[in-house]
């Protein structure tokens, strides 16, 4: 059976429709909640975004064919940004119930981290005295697990301490090193040459979160993390060590 000349095109614009569809919605653009983490969320001076986060966005692209958009802001107004739908995905975060109840938390966890209590190296606080300390201030991201952890931390004991809230950690250091606070709680290790720490505690998974309006994306994500586990086992510790983070914690033994 003969086909016409006009047959052929029409069956031609359909394949090529069909393909573009396709590979339309194999790219989709992402728009990432971006505050400063130490370590793990950072922007360069020329507003560029690095960091242990930002080398595993890249990672996982590779396996879903993700673009980023990323939004500058606090914590706390990230957070209600992801919650609102604003956002589509925002890290660093440990998992609770109650953000269970706001978010959507893929099955494996981007690593592990502790909380670090420090302080200046000149300081005369020390491991053995600072839970001593009269009216204690310590200085943590608004609205942060850290204040959950520290006082889970302390659970039991008499202390006398505050926390003052601030929006990230370049804000927590330098009222560390201005003399407004005493101590400061970070999830990264600081430059041991600059601060003096005080304790390590409450080791905890963390992830990247995904805005409950936005079930496609986290099965997107949940489909290339388990990729990566299965193909790069060694891609979290070798980001650990890169960024002097926690080093004993493989992707392997945390998925």
């Amino acid at each position: 059976m003969r086909v016409s000349l006009s047959c052929k095109k029409i069956f031609l614009i359909l394949i090529f429709s069909i393909f573009s569809l396709l590979t339309f919605a194999s790219t989709r653009t992402v728009k990432v909640g971006w505050y400063i983490q130490d370590k793990y969320q950072n922007v360069s001076d020329s507003g560029v975004p690095y960091g242990y986060i930002y080398d595993f966005l890249q990672k996982i692209s590779n396996y879903n064919d993700w673009n980023y958009t990323f939004i500058y802001d606090s914590f706390t107004n990230c957070v209600e940004m992801l919650e609102k739908g604003e956002i589509d995905i925002l890290g660093c975060i440990v998992k609770t119930e109650e953000r269970e109840e706001k978010f959507n938390f893929p099955q494996i966890p981007l690593g592990i981290t502790y909380r670090y209590l420090y302080t200046k190296k000149d300081s005369p606080l020390t491991p053995e005295n600072y839970k001593n300390e009269e009216d204690l201030q310590i200085a943590v991201i608004e609205n942060s697990y850290n204040i959950t952890a520290y006082e889970n931390y302390i659970s039991g004991e008499n202390l006398d301490y505050n926390f003052i809230e601030c929006e990230n950690t370049e804000i927590m250091d330098k009222m560390l090193f201005d003399n407004y606070v005493d101590a400061a709680i970070s999830g990264a290790l600081p430059k041991i040459s600059d601060m003096k720490l005080l304790a390590e505690f409450s080791p905890q998974p963390f992830y990247l979160a995904v805005s409950k309006s936005k079930n496609d994306i986290l099965q997107e994500l949940e489909y290339a993390l388990t990729s990566l586990n299965y193909t790069n086992p060694e891609f979290i510790t070798n980001l650990n060590i890169k960024y002097g983070l926690n080093t004993n914690i493989s992707q392997t033994e945390i998925s």
